[in-house]
Protein backbone atom coordinates (compact mmCIF):
# COMPACT_ATOMS: atom_id res chain seq x y z
CA UNK A 1 0.00 0.00 0.00
CA UNK A 2 1.58 3.65 -0.91
CA UNK A 3 2.14 5.37 2.45
CA UNK A 4 0.24 8.57 0.97
CA UNK A 5 -3.13 6.47 0.51
CA UNK A 6 -5.43 6.99 3.18
CA UNK A 7 -9.03 5.88 4.02
CA UNK A 8 -10.94 6.58 6.96
CA UNK A 9 -14.29 4.83 8.46
CA UNK A 10 -16.26 8.08 9.74
CA UNK A 11 -18.88 6.24 12.39
CA UNK A 12 -20.37 9.25 13.29
CA UNK A 13 -20.93 10.31 9.47
CA UNK A 14 -21.99 7.03 8.48
CA UNK A 15 -19.29 7.35 6.27
CA UNK A 16 -16.08 5.71 4.66
CA UNK A 17 -13.68 8.59 3.35
CA UNK A 18 -10.92 8.19 0.86
CA UNK A 19 -8.27 10.76 0.11
CA UNK A 20 -7.71 11.44 -3.89
CA UNK A 21 -4.62 9.02 -4.03
CA UNK A 22 -6.60 6.01 -2.70
CA UNK A 23 -9.34 6.95 -5.13
CA UNK A 24 -7.24 6.38 -8.14
CA UNK A 25 -5.31 3.09 -6.48
CA UNK A 26 -8.51 1.72 -6.20
CA UNK A 27 -9.16 2.02 -10.12
CA UNK A 28 -7.19 -1.18 -10.37
CA UNK A 29 -9.27 -4.12 -8.68
CA UNK A 30 -6.37 -5.84 -7.57
CA UNK A 31 -4.66 -3.61 -5.90
CA UNK A 32 -4.21 -3.75 -2.13
CA UNK A 33 -6.36 -0.57 -1.87
CA UNK A 34 -8.96 -1.96 -3.67
CA UNK A 35 -9.05 -5.23 -1.53
CA UNK A 36 -9.31 -3.46 1.51
CA UNK A 37 -11.75 -0.93 0.35
CA UNK A 38 -13.96 -4.02 -0.19
CA UNK A 39 -13.04 -5.61 3.31
CA UNK A 40 -14.41 -2.19 4.81
CA UNK A 41 -17.53 -2.38 2.45
CA UNK A 42 -18.54 -5.43 3.48
CA UNK A 43 -17.98 -4.77 7.07
CA UNK A 44 -20.18 -1.22 7.27
CA UNK A 45 -22.52 -1.78 3.81
CA UNK A 46 -25.17 0.84 4.46
CA UNK A 47 -21.93 3.23 4.76
CA UNK A 48 -21.50 5.16 2.10
CA UNK A 49 -18.52 5.69 0.64
CA UNK A 50 -16.74 9.17 -0.78
CA UNK A 51 -13.66 11.05 -1.52
CA UNK A 52 -12.32 13.75 0.60
CA UNK A 53 -12.46 17.33 -0.83
CA UNK A 54 -9.83 19.46 0.65
CA UNK A 55 -11.74 22.55 1.55
CA UNK A 56 -9.61 25.76 -0.52
CA UNK A 57 -9.95 29.55 1.12
CA UNK A 58 -11.52 31.94 -1.64
CA UNK A 59 -10.14 34.63 -0.21
CA UNK A 60 -6.64 33.49 0.00
CA UNK A 61 -4.11 36.07 -2.02
CA UNK A 62 -1.01 35.02 -3.66
CA UNK A 63 1.43 36.65 -4.33
CA UNK A 64 3.80 34.51 -6.67
CA UNK A 65 7.86 36.00 -6.98
CA UNK A 66 7.78 37.72 -3.26
CA UNK A 67 10.89 35.96 -2.04
CA UNK A 68 13.01 37.79 0.96
CA UNK A 69 15.36 38.67 -1.85
CA UNK A 70 12.68 40.39 -3.97
CA UNK A 71 11.21 42.42 -0.42
CA UNK A 72 14.86 43.50 0.07
CA UNK A 73 15.37 44.87 -2.92
CA UNK A 74 12.34 46.69 -2.89
CA UNK A 75 12.86 48.07 0.38
CA UNK A 76 16.13 49.24 -0.69
CA UNK A 77 14.85 50.82 -4.27
CA UNK A 78 11.65 52.54 -2.36
CA UNK A 79 12.75 53.58 1.27
CA UNK A 80 9.89 55.36 3.38
CA UNK A 81 12.31 56.31 6.28
CA UNK A 82 15.84 57.43 5.89
CA UNK A 83 17.91 57.92 9.49
CA UNK A 84 20.95 59.67 9.15
CA UNK A 85 23.65 58.57 11.43
CA UNK A 86 27.06 59.92 12.18
CA UNK A 87 29.83 57.68 12.46
CA UNK A 88 33.54 58.58 12.08
CA UNK A 89 32.38 61.99 11.31
CA UNK A 90 30.08 61.55 8.58
CA UNK A 91 26.88 61.30 8.05
CA UNK A 92 25.62 58.04 6.78
CA UNK A 93 22.16 57.21 5.90
CA UNK A 94 20.42 53.99 6.89
CA UNK A 95 17.09 52.61 5.30
CA UNK A 96 15.09 51.88 8.98
CA UNK A 97 12.64 49.28 7.17
CA UNK A 98 15.85 47.34 5.64
CA UNK A 99 17.06 47.32 9.29
CA UNK A 100 13.29 45.83 10.44
CA UNK A 101 13.46 43.35 7.72
CA UNK A 102 17.17 42.33 8.56
CA UNK A 103 15.53 42.10 12.28
CA UNK A 104 13.16 40.43 11.42
CA UNK A 105 14.55 37.45 9.26
CA UNK A 106 16.86 37.46 12.07
CA UNK A 107 14.49 36.72 14.33
CA UNK A 108 12.79 34.36 12.19
CA UNK A 109 15.84 32.14 12.07
CA UNK A 110 14.94 30.63 15.56
CA UNK A 111 11.22 30.09 14.77
CA UNK A 112 9.64 26.52 12.58
CA UNK A 113 10.07 27.21 8.71
CA UNK A 114 6.00 27.23 8.12
CA UNK A 115 6.04 30.54 10.52
CA UNK A 116 8.84 32.18 8.91
CA UNK A 117 8.03 33.47 5.77
CA UNK A 118 3.82 34.42 6.79
CA UNK A 119 4.99 37.16 9.63
CA UNK A 120 7.41 38.48 7.74
CA UNK A 121 5.59 38.70 4.04
CA UNK A 122 2.52 40.36 6.59
CA UNK A 123 4.90 43.22 7.90
CA UNK A 124 6.11 43.86 4.45
CA UNK A 125 2.61 44.26 2.89
CA UNK A 126 1.17 46.13 5.88
CA UNK A 127 4.66 48.46 5.32
CA UNK A 128 3.90 48.74 1.30
CA UNK A 129 0.12 48.28 0.54
CA UNK A 130 0.88 49.20 -3.17
CA UNK A 131 2.45 45.41 -3.42
CA UNK A 132 -1.06 43.89 -2.19
CA UNK A 133 -2.80 46.60 -3.94
CA UNK A 134 -1.51 46.13 -7.52
CA UNK A 135 -3.91 45.13 -10.30
CA UNK A 136 -6.81 45.62 -7.99
CA UNK A 137 -7.89 48.01 -10.05
CA UNK A 138 -7.84 46.30 -13.43
CA UNK A 139 -9.47 43.55 -11.95
CA UNK A 140 -12.12 45.70 -10.63
CA UNK A 141 -12.85 46.98 -14.20
CA UNK A 142 -12.59 43.50 -15.45
CA UNK A 143 -15.32 42.82 -12.72
CA UNK A 144 -17.38 45.60 -14.28
CA UNK A 145 -17.56 44.72 -17.82
CA UNK A 146 -18.48 40.65 -16.87
CA UNK A 147 -21.71 43.05 -14.92
CA UNK A 148 -22.46 44.67 -17.55
CA UNK A 149 -22.28 42.04 -20.11
CA UNK A 150 -24.65 40.03 -17.53
CA UNK A 151 -26.90 42.79 -16.93
CA UNK A 152 -27.49 42.74 -21.02
CA UNK A 153 -29.33 39.80 -21.03
CA UNK A 154 -32.38 39.47 -23.22
CA UNK A 155 -34.79 37.42 -21.97
CA UNK A 156 -36.53 35.61 -25.05
CA UNK A 157 -40.87 34.62 -24.42
CA UNK A 158 -41.19 30.77 -23.62
CA UNK A 159 -43.51 28.60 -25.85
CA UNK A 160 -46.52 28.93 -22.73
CA UNK A 161 -46.16 33.08 -22.84
CA UNK A 162 -47.65 35.34 -25.87
CA UNK A 163 -45.13 36.64 -27.87
CA UNK A 164 -46.83 39.90 -28.13
CA UNK A 165 -48.36 42.25 -25.73
CA UNK A 166 -52.00 43.81 -26.42
CA UNK A 167 -50.74 47.33 -27.77
CA UNK A 168 -54.26 48.85 -26.38
CA UNK A 169 -52.88 47.53 -22.23
CA UNK A 170 -49.62 49.64 -22.79
CA UNK A 171 -51.50 52.64 -23.86
CA UNK A 172 -53.96 52.51 -20.89
CA UNK A 173 -53.87 54.17 -17.81
CA UNK A 174 -54.23 52.32 -14.61
CA UNK A 175 -56.96 53.46 -12.42
CA UNK A 176 -55.64 55.09 -9.39
CA UNK A 177 -56.24 53.40 -6.01
CA UNK A 178 -58.84 55.10 -4.23
CA UNK A 179 -57.84 57.86 -2.31
CA UNK A 180 -55.52 59.16 -4.51
CA UNK A 181 -55.10 61.43 -7.29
Amino acid sequence: MNAKSKVKVLHNESAIEMNKIFAKMIENPQSDEYALLQKIRQDYPVYKVRVRQIKKNPNQEFFKGLTYEYMRNYIITHPKEIKIVEENGKEKEINVLLEKFDELILISQCQAKSRRYPVIKKWFLAQHPEIAQFGMEANAVAEEEKQDKNDKVVSFPQNNEPQEADENQENEEMPLASGEN
